[in-house]
């Protein structure tokens, strides 16, 4: 999976992190940093303004997995049981949850 970036934009400045999937707790870290950094304008609601952000980065990244084709074998069961078929369209079949996610 490729590079992954989150922004925040606040009063004329922008708050731009690129990260690899893998390096979210690093990036965590750094924005706890910018919160104690008294000279920045930078509060716990910015900072949970891109948790939010690197969340749903992680979330859409392990719903691409877990439906892409490779990851798939036809004719096996899904989670309801329901067998799978060789068709692309397995996507469509239900909602993607992850409750292991940071």
């Amino acid at each position: 999976m490729g590079k992954r970036t989150v922004r925040l934009t606040k009063e004329g400045h922008d708050y731009v992190f690129c990260y690899v999937p893998g390096d979210e707790g690093q990036v965590v870290e750094e924005i706890i940093q910018l919160v104690r950094d008294a000279e920045k304008d930078f509060d716990w609601e910015d900072a949970a303004t891109l948790g939010f952000q690197i969340t749903r980065n992680v979330a859409i990244d392990c719903c691409t997995e877990i439906m892409s084709p490779a990851h798939v074998q036809p004719g096996s069961p899904d989670r309801n049981g329901v067998e799978r078929g060789a068709g692309g369209d397995d996507a469509k079949d239900g909602p993607c949850t992850n409750h292991n996610l940071p």
